[in-house]
Parts: C-alpha cells; structure tokens; sequence
C-alpha cells in the first residue's frame, strides 16, 4: 500500500513541476508580446525551463536512480540547448563555440563524479576528497579553453585561479584524510 502512496506521491511532484514550468513559460511569453509586441527576452527563460524540466523529471519520479539518466539527457541535450541560445542571441556561433568546449569539460567531470560516488556509496568524505581533488584540473582546462576561445591575450590563470585550485586540492586533502581517520576509528571500535 505504501508504494502506491510513493508513486502518486512522485506523479504529483512531477505534475506541479510541470504545471510550474508552464506557468512560468505562460508568463514570461505573455509580458514579453505585451511589452514588446514580440518574443524577445522570453525565449531564454522557456528555452530554459524546458531543458529543466526534462533534467529534472527523471530526478523527481526516480529518485536516486533518476540521476544517471537525467546526465543523459543532459549529455544529448547541452549542445543543442547552445545552439538555440546562439540563435536566440543572434552571437554567430560564440556561445556554442565557448559553451561546448566548458560543457564538454564539465559533462566528463560530471560523469566521473558520478561514477566516484557510486563507488564510494559507503565513504561520503572519501568521494568529495576525490570530486575537490578533480575539480583543480577541471578550473584549468575550463580557463585554458575561455583563454583560447575568447580572446588569446587573455593569461590563463591569475591569482584567483590558483587560489581556487589551491582551496580544492587542500579541501579535498582534508575530506580524504578525515575519511582515513572515520575508517579507522569504526575499525577499532569494531
């Protein structure tokens, strides 16, 4: 009896997100062709909602199990999803040249990430460890892209850029040896 009230429990999550989704998508397109007798700014917030509401609805009727094919909706869908935002933005191809480079970068370390903590299913600290630790070399091939990209007089890295790095590794340092110390004092209480 219980599952039942589980899963109408999840299709009425997934139906108010909807009904969310097409409220703001009404909204937004009706004051756009009211103030501008067109659709002009609207079209980047539904465009948006849509992408949102297909990542997210895996999520909300799945739980847990819904992660793996919401990142494969957004694996499919992130490149077409610039793709239209240049169109929308009339920018000739510079959001999806810079936008797939970063979103190519970052759907590999989303995907590690997921792997990771599937691994570390029983050691949190120890898959955040590693996900901190990852995330150093992912700032640096994100700001070398936007360096190559955007303008190459650009430097790569500042100051900012390797504190961040900085910051990660030690965090994830710090996660990683609290993990060792969790394991080891369970250990000896066993």
């Amino acid at each position: 009896m219980e599952k039942k009230k589980d899963l109408s429990l999840k299709q009425i999550c997934s139906i108010l997100s909807l009904a969310s989704a097409a409220i703001g998508i009404i909204v937004c397109a009706i004051i756009d062709v009211a103030v501008n007798s067109a659709f002009t700014w609207s079209l980047y917030p539904i465009v948006s909602i849509v992408l949102a509401c297909s990542l997210a609805l895996p999520i909300i009727q799945k739980g847990k199990k819904g992660i793996v094919p919401a990142l494969c909706v957004l694996t499919v869908a992130i490149i077409p999803y610039l793709h239209v935002l240049d169109k929308i933005a009339g920018t000739a191809g510079v959001i999806t040249k810079v936008g797939s480079a970063i979103a190519g970068v970052g759907l590999i370390y989303i995907w590690l990430m997921c792997l990771i903590m599937k691994r570390c299913k029983n050691r949190k600290c120890m898959g955040f460890g590693i996900a901190m630790i990852l995330a150093a070399p992912l700032c640096v091939l994100i700001n070398y892209s936007l360096s190559l990209t955007l303008t190459p007089e650009t430097a790569a890295f500042d100051v900012w850029n390797i504190l961040d790095i900085v910051i990660l590794v030690a965090g994830g340092i710090g996660l990683i040896g609290f993990d060792c110390i969790l394991k080891r004092t369970k250990h000896n209480d066993k």
